[in-house]
């Protein structure tokens, strides 16, 4: 039987959303730094666009 989705923005959707992410991802604190990693790049590289000359 399929646990339904908690209501969002609740404390148990948090639990939810944190459970489901640790099944797909047993290596999760790895996945995290690396999207962390590639916003900073997208950040850098759309800084320096802007200071083009």
């Amino acid at each position: 039987m399929k646990k339904n989705r908690p209501k969002a923005n609740s404390e148990q959707y948090r639990l939810y959303l944190k459970g489901s992410a640790i099944k797909r991802h047993p290596d999760d604190n790895k996945v995290m730094a690396t999207r962390k990693r590639i916003e900073e790049l997208k950040e850098k590289r759309a800084f320096e666009k802007e200071w083009e000359w």
